[in-house]
């Protein structure tokens, strides 16, 4: 398994390889590369890790084959994933969470 294919295992949602291509070298990672226990822990994937996480997150939305899967539950998920990682090395998101609606009152 190479990393790129490691990165994109991360989540469900279908990322293209260019932007994996590009996570990774803003990581300082070959996308070509061996992907094994060490590398697995290693920061520079951890952080690109993070880095899907997000990108899947903040994608306009999540769906396959006519199912949607964008609840906010799931992206609230992939971010705090994310931030979990960022935090662990000293980085920080852009991103601190999405607001979340829970009742609608009736506009009259």
């Amino acid at each position: 398994m190479t990393v790129s294919e490691a990165l994109i295992s991360s989540v469900s949602y279908p990322i293209d390889s260019k932007s994996i291509e590009k996570i990774c070298i803003e990581r300082d990672l070959s996308p070509d590369a061996s992907f094994d226990k060490a590398m697995a822990v290693s920061k520079p994937f951890r952080l690109a890790q993070a880095d899907v996480y997000m990108f899947a997150a903040t994608a306009h939305n999540i769906s396959e084959a006519g199912m949607s899967v964008s609840t906010s539950a799931l992206i609230n998920k992939l971010i705090s994933k994310a931030n979990a990682i960022y935090g662990e090395y000293g980085e920080e998101s852009d991103i601190a969470g999405q607001p979340t609606v829970t009742h609608i009152p009736d506009w009259e």
